[in-house]
């Protein structure tokens, strides 16, 4: 818990250092930039874990301003199911480096009365808030590396303590003909919410093709098979991005 404490307050000092070593510039001539964007995915497989086993939408409405981007992503099952979510995140970003804080929300849909959104009490909240830190394109290697850390919120043990879960995954990335081809492998070096123990939770490949239906839209499609062997679960997932 010491060492995972210690690399919060790293990668918080990182993200000042950079915020404040590399301020936009008013000669960017930078503007408020929002997107909005949609997929529309087979089942919701998220670092290796089923968290819905129904197709969902999962929207994505974003504000970027320089290397700042602040928005929400969400994840609506077609059938109702018990859990769905919805995320805000803060992110900024410069050259390789991408840190980025997530607050992970997961109402409960068949139960009205056993979610409250504004309830930030350590000890019950059910937004869990993880802090993280990306490294990509960096030197002619097509290769990217994420560690998040959950610091605060439910990521609780039967004590009320927080575990710190932790995840790290490696990607690798090239462009294959018309397909953009990734490979990654994922795992937790501790107890926590992926497991109960050292891990490798998530490895598998996907393949995103974009298929041009007009001079002005194209229709990007990833298919992913994905394995988790600490689960000794597999899966394939299909997604549409509009």
């Amino acid at each position: 818990m010491v060492i995972m404490k210690k690399f919060i307050w790293s990668l918080l000092t990182v993200s000042f250092i950079f915020v404040t070593a590399y301020p936009v510039s008013a000669s960017d001539t930078l503007k408020i930039e929002p997107s909005v964007s949609a997929d529309f995915v087979t089942r919701y497989v998220w670092r290796g874990m089923l968290l819905n086993s129904s197709p969902a939408v999962q929207p994505t409405l974003d504000f970027t301003y320089g290397g700042l981007s602040f928005g929400s992503w969400a994840s609506y099952t077609f059938a109702l199911e018990e859990l769905q979510e919805v995320d805000l995140y803060l992110s900024y970003n410069y050259n390789f480096l991408t840190l980025t804080l997530n607050d992970y929300y997961n109402p409960n849909e068949l139960y009205d009365t056993l979610h409250n959104y504004f309830d930030w009490d350590k000890s019950t909240s059910p937004h869990a808030l993880e802090l993280a830190a990306t490294l990509s394109d960096f030197g002619d290697l097509p290769l990217s590396l994420t560690a998040g850390v959950f610091f605060y919120g439910n990521d609780r043990d039967d004590s009320g303590n927080n575990y710190y879960s932790t995840y790290i995954e490696l990607g690798y990335f090239k462009t294959i003909g018309k397909n953009d081809f990734s490979a990654f492998l994922g795992f937790t070096p501790a107890e926590g919410y992926y497991s109960d123990k050292l891990s490798i939770v998530n490895v598998g490949v996907s393949v995103v093709r974009t298929i041009e239906i007009t001079d002005k839209f194209s229709l990007p499609i990833a298919g992913s098979f994905i394995v988790n062997p600490d689960a000794k679960n597999v899966f394939f997932v299909l997604g549409i991005t509009l």
